[in-house]
């Protein structure tokens, strides 16, 4: 049975404080910390994109298409 859904909230379907926690200790989502992403590509996406905090909610889904539209993947590290 699904719950009853509209577009602003969805009942029936009750989520417990420790079937979170299970899901966060399974998927390994609490080991990464506060930087998921390798300084090589933070720094390309803030050249792209330079004051993130500036990016409205409203302007959120075009500046990532345009990150996405711009973004090169930078090369590895060289081993010297």
């Amino acid at each position: 049975m699904l719950p009853d859904c509209n577009l602003l909230y969805c009942v029936g379907l009750q989520v417990t404080q420790e079937a979170l926690d299970e899901v966060a200790q399974l998927s390994g989502v609490t080991s990464v910390g506060d930087d998921y992403l390798p300084k090589s590509v933070r720094e390309e996406c803030e050249r792209i994109v330079p004051n993130i905090d500036g990016v409205t909610p409203t302007e959120a889904a075009d500046a990532y298409l345009f990150l996405k539209t711009k973004y090169k993947e930078p090369p590895p590290p060289s081993s010297a």
